[in-house]
């Protein structure tokens, strides 16, 4: 009786070893198990999100984003959270006595602290106003702006410049006639105090935005967004304007791709004073996409262009942020979406890749666990040479706000858990 029970309970356990076998080979697809050692932040039953992180001078993490009910949600929490390199939270602002707050770019300034903006919205419509705030290096609210056209506008990034003045840049919905909108690239310039200096719009009769905004070694000023080109919102190309310190524009150019609509997300200068941008683009008939990346001169002429995809197998790749990395190199960060034969569905991979200064992949990884969708909303680098990584993650039903931190070689520096957590 015993040999039975014996020979019964190794049959057991061999089933079951078979059966997740086939699950880890079968079911998840290759590359899926990355052991993650990021953190997720959140509170249970909502869903967060990290749009903007940025090193403070105190050495510590300011990741910036919102927070909800729901995906669908149109009632959005800011969400601020500090932690230490380490990974350790230290606090949480969510600032609900400003009503519906979505934060989408982050500045520290000269005095310690920090610039927030963004868009607030009313439950009562779909209107939004370009929203700022700036806080203390504890997150304690000094002052606030709203702007924008009473049709609704929105602020993306925001640069402290040499001179401590702030721009601030976005979109802002324009009246084209009785019943029609166009969307005007929308840059505002501040004093340090936050008093307006100037308003200004860029753009031609349809849909433009401002994503990115630098400050060039010649003290010129660098906005990266979109210029729509017809009446259609998706019916885009990538656009760059040239200001000098003025705020008086010196050029702009729209750099596209035969057979794509495209946009940039997010730009930098080398040391060698050339620009890459990074972004994204989109069949004009809607059937693919992938990442974008350009090098230009310091005067705006094409090095080289690149469209990162992988049409064999189905991959399609969006770029949100970049940052240099050592001679020339530079790690842009996103998501791929990979296609799943089984759920016959995509799923977001949280992605980043390094090049070197010909646009050649050095590396590519991507950091997902067997059960995690998610992407990266932006990267900073930290004074040791690290990088930070900010966006979202999703275990089953939950996603939460997501930090990870690498080294410039792309191999993941484990956060450490505080005492009692």
């Amino acid at each position: 009786m015993n040999f039975y029970l014996y020979q019964f309970k190794w049959l057991v356990i061999a089933s079951v070893v078979g059966i997740l076998i086939a699950f880890f080979f079968v079911v998840i697809p290759e590359g899926f198990l990355y052991d993650i050692s990021g953190r997720d932040y959140g509170e249970d039953g909502r869903i967060e999100n990290f749009t903007a992180i940025t090193q403070l001078n105190d050495s510590s993490v300011l990741a910036a984003g919102y927070s909800s009910k729901a995906s669908n949600d149109q009632n959005k929490t800011a969400y601020l959270l500090k932690v230490a390199l380490n990974g350790t939270q230290k606090w949480v602002s969510n600032f609900k006595e400003e009503g519906n707050i979505k934060f989408n770019g982050i500045e520290e300034v000269a005095d310690g602290g920090v610039v927030l903006v963004g868009e607030s919205s009313s439950s009562n419509n779909n209107k939004t106003d370009a929203y700022l705030i700036k806080v203390d290096k504890k997150g304690n609210k000094e002052w606030s702006r709203r702007f924008g056209s009473k049709y609704g506008a929105s602020f993306k990034v925001a640069k402290e410049l040499n001179d401590k003045s702030l721009l601030i840049g976005g979109k802002v919905k324009i009246a084209k006639g009785e019943d029609s909108f166009n969307q005007q690239a929308y840059l505002v310039k501040l004093d340090k105090k936050g008093k307006q200096e100037w308003i200004k719009g860029f753009g031609g009769e349809y849909y433009d935005g401002i994503n990115s905004i630098m400050e060039s070694s010649d003290g010129g000023i660098i906005l990266v967004g979109y210029y729509g080109t017809n009446r259609y919102s998706y019916s885009r190309s990538a656009y760059i304007i040239k200001l000098d310190s003025g705020g008086n524009q010196q050029w702009s150019k729209l750099i596209e791709k035969d057979g794509y609509n495209s946009s940039f997300n997010s730009v930098l200068e080398n040391q060698a004073g050339e620009l890459i941008l990074v972004g994204e683009v989109q069949g004009k008939e809607g059937e693919s996409y992938g990442a974008y990346i350009v090098k230009l001169n310091a005067k705006g002429d094409t090095l080289w262009t690149k469209v990162y995809q992988n049409l064999e197998k189905e991959d399609y790749y969006l770029f949100t942020d970049v940052k240099e990395a050592e001679r020339g190199y530079f790690i842009a960060v996103g998501y791929k979406l990979i296609f799943i034969e089984e759920d016959n569905d995509y799923r977001h991979v949280a992605y980043a890749v390094k090049f070197n200064q010909n646009g050649q992949e050095e590396w590519a990884k991507s950091f997902r666990s067997s059960y995690q969708d998610g992407g990266f909303n932006a990267i900073a680098k930290t004074e040791d040479g690290d990088f930070i990584l900010g966006g979202w993650i999703q275990d089953r039903h939950e996603i939460d706000g997501y930090l990870l931190r690498i080294d410039a070689q792309g191999e993941e520096i484990k956060f450490e858990k505080a005492r009692g957590e």
